[in-house]
């Protein structure tokens, strides 16, 4: 599949054509809806529909842990970042 982009009234490639393409006539559609919000509705009815989140016994505090983990770890890396451009 070749993938590009509309930019000004001009199609960008952002995949380059394959070493055989002879040419073909294209379809050019985007990628997201022009108007995503009656298919986010739609998903958020179903989420609603299914009812409140319910968490097996620990499951929460080992979610809170896991996210605490990956915020320390982040904050870890971005001091290093910012060490090495000092």
């Amino acid at each position: 599949m070749i993938v590009g982009r509309v930019e000004h009234g001009q199609i960008q490639l952002v995949s380059a054509l394959p070493q055989d393409w002879e040419g073909q006539a294209v379809k050019i559609e985007p990628c997201v809806p022009a108007d995503a919000l009656p298919d986010l509705r739609r998903r958020l009815a179903v989420l609603h529909a299914l009812g409140p989140m319910e968490y097996e016994p620990g499951e929460q505090a080992q979610i809170a842990r896991a996210l605490a983990d990956m915020n320390e770890l982040s904050r870890t890396q971005i001091q290093h970042l910012a060490d090495d451009l000092r």
